[in-house]
């Protein structure tokens, strides 16, 4: 996380990769081959980019970013974070998974048998790194020749980030 302010660059990080590369969400994975790095809507339909041009896997963290964002503006994600019900979204792809809503950005294939997809369960805990974010974020702020920095919290790929 960098923080620009009177021409000063305060930097900081946070462990949130975990949390977005695997841990807690079932088809993520960390940023390699494979790992689907960019999702964007273009005339209605989701396209999405993989590191490496290789066939998709799992989102990277840079990916699930985008996915879950790209959601978000859809419509298909609402602002509680859930999943809108099937037939409801402008976008195909949500269905019951195990008896939990979810979205399927990539469906079951030979190439990946899980396909790739987000539910109710894992929105919830793709949120965690939240915390982390405002935490380094407040760090940053109370430096030196930052008493009157104001931070402005604001959503940012579905997460909230502070500039």
């Amino acid at each position: 996380m960098a923080i620009s302010f009177n021409g000063r660059i305060i930097v900081t990080s946070t462990a949130a990769g975990p949390a977005l590369e695997g841990m807690n969400i079932a088809c993520g994975m960390k940023a390699s081959s494979g790992a689907v790095d960019h999702v964007e809507l273009h005339d209605g339909r989701l396209t999405w980019t993989t590191i490496g041009s290789s066939a998709p896997l799992g989102p990277c963290g840079t990916g699930l970013l985008d996915m879950v964002a790209t959601l978000l503006n859809a419509g298909v994600i609402q602002e509680s974070g859930r999943i809108i019900e099937p037939g409801k979204a402008r976008l195909d792809g949500v269905r019951e998974r195990e008896n939990i809503r979810c979205f399927h950005l990539l469906l079951p294939s030979p190439v990946n048998s899980e396909g790739i997809y987000l539910n109710n369960k894992m929105y919830g805990k793709y949120s965690l790194p939240k915390g982390l974010w405002l935490r380094e974020s407040s760090c940053c702020s109370g430096r030196p020749g930052c008493g009157n920095l104001r931070l402005k919290p604001f959503i940012w790929q579905a997460v909230s980030v502070i500039v």
